[in-house]
């Protein structure tokens, strides 16, 4: 039998919110959603399939900050289109996302585009203290 890649929509900035998500969320709903998400791409690097997305993706759906106005998040969103060499409607798998992110983002990208995120201390914070390889942990 073989497996179907499940398509997960996903837009620009969350590729990278991944890569340094711990549990951390704007409510319960949110963070259990993205720790599933997270579980299958990790579980499935390969396989999985995502595709980008202008607004509103799969881990959106739980925020109960969904329906306001996020202008910071869609900032992010095109900062995240350039830097990591991306279009919308683009699929690619969960390894080539974070193989581009590992290429392209350093420490100057991660701090122009995600400096003003409400998350910014801590993902900084776990920048700096490990080098991230996320498909090990």
């Amino acid at each position: 039998m073989v497996l179907q890649p499940e398509l997960i929509p996903l837009r620009p900035h969350h590729l990278v919110c991944l890569q340094y998500f711990v549990g951390n969320g704007y409510s319960t709903g949110f963070t259990a959603n993205t720790t599933r998400v997270l579980t299958y791409l990790k579980q499935h690097p390969t396989l999985a399939c995502i595709q980008i997305v202008q607004g509103a993706d799969t881990l959106c759906q739980s925020c109960p900050n969904m329906h306001t106005q996020c202008e910071t998040a869609q900032q992010h969103d095109q900062g995240y289109l350039q830097a990591l060499h991306l279009t919308i409607g683009q699929q690619l798998s969960f390894q080539e996302a974070i193989e581009r992110f590992q290429r392209y983002v350093n420490d100057t990208v991660f701090h122009t585009i995600c400096g003003t995120c409400p998350w910014y201390d801590l993902c900084s914070s776990l920048r700096q203290k490990r080098t991230l390889d996320i498909l090990d942990t």
